[in-house]
């Protein structure tokens, strides 16, 4: 069976070679259509069985939990400088939004519309416009999707102060009372004073922590601004109130800000609208984060930001990726090119074997993207290998050919 279709395959060739180079050209151009749709994923979880029960489990905490990761936003600069940076910068990432597949809906939508159309001149039939009117809405909801929900870059002043004592231990109330008894400066100054021996001389477990540790520095940080602002007032010097209110309010909660310890940069955590699955939205929310900072920098020449965190990586990942796997494709095509140059002493034959290979790449990844639609990290590997696999066919011809000829 096979002997006779190959036979048959070779009649077509030999009696009617310029039809089946149309042929040829024809799947070519149509496996090559299916080839531009196939998708690259770089989920760790495409790697394990997509039936087994911990894969599900673990897809569905992603897809439910979006804010799991985040986009890191590290600025740095002067403590000032970087604080108004942020402050201009956390609304503005909020605006990002997607917009690729925009004409794609507004064509179903169009089509749903015409669809509504013909059924209020025919049929009339309002349960199913209803049905058609929610299936426009849900697209429409699809459109200008929101990249990012929130942006975390300083605490919540307000919620601490109307909720804060609710989240205090009832011993750290205790001690919390015995610090504000007496109103006055001195008087504070000296309950706070012994609030701290009571809580950090002679406890080590009260600094037993990193966390512990940054609490008491925020404290001791909080002490030394608000000293800041009575020698400014004690200098004479104007003190706004807003700027009183600051230093009281980073007395009591520690600065909002998130801030190293030489307040020399700032974090922003800008929660994503999507999972880490998505893997177009991970490339085109971290690419407009990145548009977004390039164009606020130019307002802050003395300010420095940049990306990091999983969304930055995986996006790195995802384009580098791609891009790498079209450089070493080429590269092994013009080696194999060679190679067969300098083997066979001859440069007509291996170009006309480079272009069967191309084909057959061709054919191959059309294949794949119509079966499977997506390569995963390890799978996308396979234009690299299929190189060295299909160029045997054409090296045995050619061997063959010269064997022959001689």
């Amino acid at each position: 069976m096979r002997e006779k279709m190959l036979q048959k395959l070779a009649h077509w060739h030999a009696y009617h070679p310029w039809r089946m180079l149309l042929v040829v050209l024809l799947l070519t151009i149509i496996f090559g259509f299916f080839a531009g749709q196939l998708k690259l994923t770089m989920r760790w979880s495409d790697l394990l069985p997509s039936g087994d029960k911990r894969t599900i489990q673990f897809n569905k905490i992603i897809d439910e939990f979006t804010a799991a990761t985040s986009l890191v936003v590290v600025v740095q600069g002067e403590e000032s400088r970087i604080k108004e940076f942020a402050e201009d910068l956390a609304p503005l990432i909020l605006t990002a939004i997607d917009t690729s597949k925009n004409d794609s809906l507004q064509k179903e939508i169009d089509k749903i519309n015409k669809k509504i159309n013909q059924l209020k001149t025919k049929e009339n039939d309002d349960s199913k416009i209803i049905k058609l009117q929610s299936g426009i809405v849900t697209l429409q909801a699809r459109m200008d999707k929101k990249l990012f929900q929130r942006v975390d870059y300083k605490t919540e002043i307000d919620f601490l102060r109307n909720h804060g004592l609710i989240l205090i231990k009832e011993e750290d109330l205790k001690n919390t009372k015995d610090v504000f008894m007496d109103p006055n400066i001195t008087g504070l100054l000296f309950n706070i004073n012994n609030s701290m021996e009571k809580e950090y001389v002679g406890q080590e477990e009260s600094i037993s922590t990193r966390e512990k540790e940054d609490q008491a520095v925020a404290f001791l940080d909080g002490i030394q601004n608000l000293v800041l602002k009575l020698q400014k007032a004690a200098r004479g010097e104007e003190l706004p109130d807003e700027e009183a209110q600051q230093a009281v309010d980073k007395l009591l909660f520690g600065e909002p800000y998130f801030l190293s310890y030489d307040k020399e940069a700032l974090i922003l955590n800008a929660i994503p609208d999507f999972s880490m699955m998505d893997a177009d939205l991970l490339v085109t929310g971290a690419d407009a984060a990145q548009a977004i900072v390039d164009d606020l920098l130019k307002d802050y020449p003395d300010v420095k930001a940049g990306l990091t965190g999983m969304i930055a990586i995986g996006r790195d990942e995802m384009v580098y990726s791609a891009q790498s796997l079209g450089y070493t494709t080429v590269i092994a095509m013009i080696a194999i090119l060679l190679l067969l140059m300098i083997s066979f002493r001859m440069w007509v034959a291996p170009i006309f074997a480079i272009a069967n290979l191309l084909v057959g790449l061709v054919w191959a990844v059309g294949t794949v993207a119509i079966v499977v639609g997506q390569l995963n990290m390890m799978t996308q590997m396979m234009a690299v290998i299929l190189l060295g696999l299909g160029i045997d066919f054409s090296i045995h011809i050619i061997s063959g050919f010269t064997e022959r000829r001689a």
